[in-house]
């Protein structure tokens, strides 16, 4: 019997004395290593369902502007009909696909800061979109409709952030 395993055993007639509180450590470590990368990608997952909207929102202000530059009737058309094409021929699958794997890959350990990383930048690069492409001043309603978007960029940094940290690590 090797080291570790007399150190866990629980032979000491049922008492559990100081030989078992590194094994208990250890679990309680393990639990909370296990509870933490679920809420993680729990975090994740919500946190896509949220940028999600903006995502599709930050694509039509972009569709919307492409159509406000075409010169002409036709153009107008030719340029319906060209994203009409696209997102009939790819975007009815590759837009869900992405984004449940967006989701998913909150979940894996190893794809945690690549999934937080993108997420940020779905969430940020929709915010930028939609500041930019809206015509006027940001006013308080429009501050509060976007509240989410920006929680999403922040939440996602963190979770960038503490991808690698173990679960009892405090943050740097």
């Amino acid at each position: 019997m090797n080291s570790t395993a007399a150190f866990c055993r629980h032979d000491d007639g049922g008492q559990h004395g100081a030989r078992d509180e590194p094994a208990g450590e250890r679990e309680d470590l393990d639990l909370r290593q296990q509870q933490a990368a679920t809420m993680h990608g729990a975090l994740h997952a919500i946190a896509t369902a949220v940028a999600l909207p903006y995502a599709l929102l930050a694509a039509c202000f972009a569709m919307v502007g492409e159509l406000a530059r075409a010169r002409g009737l036709w153009a107008v058309v030719d340029a319906l009909f060209a994203h009409a094409a696209w997102f009939v021929g790819w975007g009815i699958y590759l837009i869900p696909l992405a984004a449940l794997s967006l989701a998913a890959a909150g979940f894996c350990s190893r794809l945690r800061r690549v999934a937080a990383l993108s997420l940020a930048l779905v969430s940020g690069s929709s915010l930028l979109t939609i500041v930019l492409l809206h015509a006027g001043p940001l006013e308080s309603g429009h501050l509060l409709f976007l509240f989410p978007c920006v929680a999403v960029l922040l939440g996602s940094i963190w979770l960038f952030h503490r991808a690698d940290q173990p679960a009892g690590a405090p943050a740097a």
